[in-house]
């Protein structure tokens, strides 16, 4: 175990730092574009809802009226 630590074959070393390095990297990359994703995602479904609501309620506001004017009549 030893002599492998202090082995002379560093551009083996120097390989597999460089591979696992660019796993970490791929893998950091993945994460932040995932979770930029789904923030953007969360943003645009909760202005979507905001813009819904009262939408509805007017729209059922609405129809309530029209009811109760035809029921007058």
């Amino acid at each position: 175990m030893k002599d492998f630590l202090r082995s002379s074959d560093s551009a083996s070393k120097g390989a597999a730092l460089m591979i696992v390095l660019a796993f970490v990297v791929l893998l950091t990359g993945l994460a932040i574009a995932y979770f930029s994703r789904t923030t953007t995602d969360r943003q645009l479904a909760h202005s979507s809802y905001n813009d819904t609501s009262p939408t509805c309620l007017l729209a059922a506001r609405s129809t309530l009226s029209l009811g109760v004017l035809s029921g007058n009549l």
